[in-house]
């Protein structure tokens, strides 16, 4: 009686291991967007700009700080951990049904 006992507390730990895990990356990946949505917002924000200067050193300056923005997002979309954090984020959305599920019950 007890080993069958153990046994089921056993799968339902694991069961509920798994749904923790699932919530974790769910959250996490709320957490991400949110980093990066502030991140792009600020970004939207330089490009939006509609200063030109009111001199030549300044107007070189604002095309640098362009040039720059734009190498920077070519860069942090290319990078591995971008397209890992799009994977995982993949993942978690996936979740987001079975986390649906798991708050009904």
């Amino acid at each position: 009686m007890y080993a069958c006992l153990s046994g089921s507390i056993h799968n339902l730990s694991q069961l509920r291991r798994a749904a923790l895990e699932r919530s974790l990356k769910y959250y996490q990946f709320l957490q991400d967007s949110e980093e990066e949505e502030t991140w792009l917002l600020e970004r939207i924000s330089l490009a939006k700009s509609q200063d030109v200067g009111k001199d030549l050193v300044m107007c070189l300056m604002l095309i640098k700080r362009h040039e720059v923005t734009h190498q920077l997002c070519r860069f942090m979309i290319s990078t591995p951990t971008c397209q890992q954090r799009r994977l995982r984020n993949q993942l978690a959305y996936e979740s987001v049904h079975y986390n649906d599920r798991w708050k009904l019950l």
